[in-house]
């Protein structure tokens, strides 16, 4: 697709093509069609009226916190409340320390 600004773009996007994952994407939008693909669950399974009720609350008690950069292990009061629901503490004598997990998140790493 040519447009005003395709002579300004550097040489090398002229090999540019669209992303296989974008184009698969695209087919899995088509009315009626029911893909089996990882990663793409049935919206109507989402718990939309919980993840209000736990935005809400967040922005309402520590907005500031919450949408702040963080570490890069991420936000500590969730993961304390992972590490208690996993049940991922250890003795250690006579304290207990908290397990090392990572945390991923929904990206591709290259």
């Amino acid at each position: 697709m040519s447009t005003a600004w395709t002579s300004r773009y550097a040489l090398r996007t002229r090999g540019i093509t669209s992303s296989q994952i974008r184009e698969l994407l695209k087919i899995t939008q088509r009315p009626g069609m029911i893909s089996f693909a990882g990663g793409l669950p049935a919206p109507e399974v989402f718990p939309i009226q919980r993840f209000e009720e736990a935005c809400h609350k967040v922005l309402t008690q520590q907005a500031a916190s919450a949408l702040q950069y963080g570490t890069t292990k991420g936000y500590e009061p969730l993961r304390e409340l992972i590490a208690d629901n996993m049940g991922a503490l250890r003795d250690q004598g006579e304290g207990r320390e908290r397990l090392d997990y990572l945390r991923l998140a929904g990206r591709r790493w290259t």
